[in-house]
Protein backbone atom coordinates (compact mmCIF):
# COMPACT_ATOMS: atom_id res chain seq x y z
CA UNK A 1 0.00 0.00 0.00
CA UNK A 2 2.73 2.68 -0.88
CA UNK A 3 0.37 5.22 -3.15
CA UNK A 4 -2.89 5.74 -1.68
CA UNK A 5 -5.23 7.92 -3.46
CA UNK A 6 -7.54 10.82 -1.95
CA UNK A 7 -10.71 8.60 -2.18
CA UNK A 8 -9.22 5.27 -0.17
CA UNK A 9 -7.54 7.76 2.11
CA UNK A 10 -11.00 9.79 2.92
CA UNK A 11 -12.37 6.25 3.77
CA UNK A 12 -9.42 6.03 6.03
CA UNK A 13 -9.17 9.07 8.02
CA UNK A 14 -12.19 8.27 10.28
CA UNK A 15 -10.27 4.98 11.46
CA UNK A 16 -6.86 6.95 11.65
CA UNK A 17 -8.36 9.23 13.95
CA UNK A 18 -9.71 7.38 16.15
CA UNK A 19 -6.29 4.74 15.79
CA UNK A 20 -7.78 1.75 14.66
CA UNK A 21 -5.57 1.23 11.91
CA UNK A 22 -2.49 -0.99 11.64
CA UNK A 23 0.78 0.52 11.62
CA UNK A 24 1.56 0.23 8.01
CA UNK A 25 -1.62 1.71 6.70
CA UNK A 26 -1.75 4.24 9.56
CA UNK A 27 2.06 5.60 8.18
CA UNK A 28 0.95 5.23 4.48
CA UNK A 29 -2.11 7.50 5.09
CA UNK A 30 -0.44 10.07 7.13
CA UNK A 31 2.45 10.19 4.32
CA UNK A 32 -0.51 10.98 2.16
CA UNK A 33 -1.94 13.70 4.40
CA UNK A 34 0.73 15.39 4.61
CA UNK A 35 1.61 16.09 1.06
CA UNK A 36 -2.35 16.72 0.42
CA UNK A 37 -3.76 19.85 1.52
CA UNK A 38 -7.21 18.55 0.98
CA UNK A 39 -7.04 15.32 3.05
CA UNK A 40 -5.53 17.41 5.59
CA UNK A 41 -8.43 19.50 5.85
CA UNK A 42 -10.77 16.73 5.59
CA UNK A 43 -8.73 14.93 8.59
CA UNK A 44 -8.68 18.37 10.78
CA UNK A 45 -13.03 18.60 10.16
CA UNK A 46 -13.49 15.17 10.85
CA UNK A 47 -11.28 16.05 14.57
CA UNK A 48 -13.58 18.70 15.52
CA UNK A 49 -16.67 17.08 14.59
CA UNK A 50 -15.78 14.36 17.13
CA UNK A 51 -14.42 17.21 19.81
CA UNK A 52 -17.40 19.09 19.40
CA UNK A 53 -19.72 15.79 19.31
CA UNK A 54 -23.24 15.96 20.12
CA UNK A 55 -24.14 13.60 22.87
CA UNK A 56 -26.92 10.96 21.77
CA UNK A 57 -29.80 10.97 24.52
CA UNK A 58 -29.66 8.70 27.24
CA UNK A 59 -31.86 5.63 26.37
CA UNK A 60 -32.67 6.31 22.91
CA UNK A 61 -30.93 2.67 21.70
CA UNK A 62 -32.97 1.32 24.56
CA UNK A 63 -36.38 3.02 22.97
CA UNK A 64 -35.72 2.38 19.03
CA UNK A 65 -35.07 -1.29 20.46
CA UNK A 66 -38.01 -1.41 22.78
CA UNK A 67 -40.13 0.28 19.50
CA UNK A 68 -39.02 -2.47 17.07
CA UNK A 69 -39.78 -5.41 19.18
CA UNK A 70 -43.69 -3.90 20.01
CA UNK A 71 -46.31 -5.89 18.35
CA UNK A 72 -47.94 -4.49 14.76
CA UNK A 73 -51.08 -3.21 16.39
CA UNK A 74 -49.10 -1.28 18.96
CA UNK A 75 -47.50 0.13 15.99
CA UNK A 76 -50.70 1.32 14.18
CA UNK A 77 -52.25 2.71 16.88
CA UNK A 78 -49.68 4.93 17.35
CA UNK A 79 -50.05 6.08 13.95
CA UNK A 80 -53.44 6.00 14.47
CA UNK A 81 -53.02 8.39 17.75
CA UNK A 82 -51.02 10.57 15.46
CA UNK A 83 -53.29 10.86 12.59
CA UNK A 84 -56.52 11.13 14.80
CA UNK A 85 -54.95 14.71 15.79
CA UNK A 86 -56.96 16.48 13.40
CA UNK A 87 -60.32 15.69 12.03
CA UNK A 88 -60.29 14.25 8.49
CA UNK A 89 -62.40 16.58 7.12
CA UNK A 90 -59.99 19.37 7.90
CA UNK A 91 -57.74 17.73 5.44
CA UNK A 92 -60.50 18.39 2.92
CA UNK A 93 -61.08 21.88 3.49
CA UNK A 94 -58.26 22.65 0.71
CA UNK A 95 -60.36 20.63 -1.73
CA UNK A 96 -63.23 21.96 -1.19
CA UNK A 97 -62.53 25.81 -1.30
CA UNK A 98 -60.42 24.97 -4.66
CA UNK A 99 -64.22 23.59 -5.86
CA UNK A 100 -66.27 26.04 -4.86
CA UNK A 101 -63.80 28.94 -5.99
CA UNK A 102 -64.14 26.71 -9.81
CA UNK A 103 -67.62 26.65 -9.49
CA UNK A 104 -68.16 30.60 -8.15
CA UNK A 105 -65.23 31.54 -11.47
CA UNK A 106 -66.90 29.91 -13.83
CA UNK A 107 -70.30 30.66 -13.00
CA UNK A 108 -69.20 34.58 -12.95
CA UNK A 109 -67.59 33.59 -16.46
CA UNK A 110 -70.48 32.36 -18.05
CA UNK A 111 -72.69 35.23 -17.56
CA UNK A 112 -70.87 37.65 -18.04
CA UNK A 113 -70.80 35.76 -21.69
CA UNK A 114 -74.57 36.48 -21.77
CA UNK A 115 -76.87 39.27 -22.64
CA UNK A 116 -80.48 39.91 -21.21
CA UNK A 117 -83.12 38.38 -23.73
CA UNK A 118 -85.45 41.78 -24.51
CA UNK A 119 -88.03 39.28 -26.42
CA UNK A 120 -89.85 38.56 -23.24
CA UNK A 121 -90.87 42.36 -22.80
CA UNK A 122 -94.15 43.36 -23.54
CA UNK A 123 -94.39 47.25 -24.25
CA UNK A 124 -92.32 47.88 -27.87
CA UNK A 125 -90.39 51.47 -26.47
CA UNK A 126 -89.67 49.53 -23.28
CA UNK A 127 -88.48 46.74 -25.94
CA UNK A 128 -86.30 49.56 -27.95
CA UNK A 129 -85.06 51.03 -25.07
CA UNK A 130 -83.94 48.14 -23.67
CA UNK A 131 -82.10 46.82 -27.35
CA UNK A 132 -80.18 50.60 -27.35
CA UNK A 133 -78.88 50.11 -23.80
CA UNK A 134 -77.77 46.50 -24.36
CA UNK A 135 -76.52 46.80 -27.85
CA UNK A 136 -75.17 50.93 -27.93
CA UNK A 137 -73.35 49.99 -31.16
CA UNK A 138 -76.77 48.52 -33.33
CA UNK A 139 -75.21 46.86 -36.32
CA UNK A 140 -71.85 46.20 -35.61
CA UNK A 141 -70.92 42.20 -35.07
CA UNK A 142 -69.70 42.66 -32.11
CA UNK A 143 -68.79 45.15 -28.88
CA UNK A 144 -65.64 44.16 -28.78
CA UNK A 145 -63.31 46.42 -30.63
CA UNK A 146 -60.97 43.77 -32.39
CA UNK A 147 -63.67 41.88 -33.92
CA UNK A 148 -66.01 44.99 -33.93
CA UNK A 149 -64.54 45.94 -37.52
CA UNK A 150 -63.42 43.25 -38.92
CA UNK A 151 -66.63 42.15 -41.02
CA UNK A 152 -67.72 45.65 -41.57
CA UNK A 153 -64.46 46.37 -43.06
CA UNK A 154 -64.10 43.44 -45.43
CA UNK A 155 -67.43 44.58 -47.45
CA UNK A 156 -66.09 48.06 -47.96
CA UNK A 157 -64.72 49.09 -51.49
CA UNK A 158 -61.47 50.30 -51.98
CA UNK A 159 -62.76 54.39 -52.36
CA UNK A 160 -64.78 53.18 -49.29
CA UNK A 161 -61.65 52.81 -47.64
CA UNK A 162 -59.66 55.73 -48.47
CA UNK A 163 -62.00 57.68 -47.24
CA UNK A 164 -62.11 55.93 -43.94
CA UNK A 165 -58.41 56.49 -44.00
CA UNK A 166 -58.25 60.41 -44.23
CA UNK A 167 -60.94 60.67 -41.61
CA UNK A 168 -59.29 58.65 -39.43
CA UNK A 169 -55.66 60.51 -39.91
CA UNK A 170 -57.10 64.32 -39.10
Amino acid sequence: MTTLTCDSVRDLLPDLDSGTLDSAVDGAVLAHVATCHACADELELIRLLRRHAIPVPVGLAERIVARLEQPETDLEKAREARSSRWPQWVARVPLAASIVFAIVIGSLWWESGRQPSITALDDEATRELAAAILDPFPGWPSTEVHLAGGVVLENLTDAELEILLTEMEW
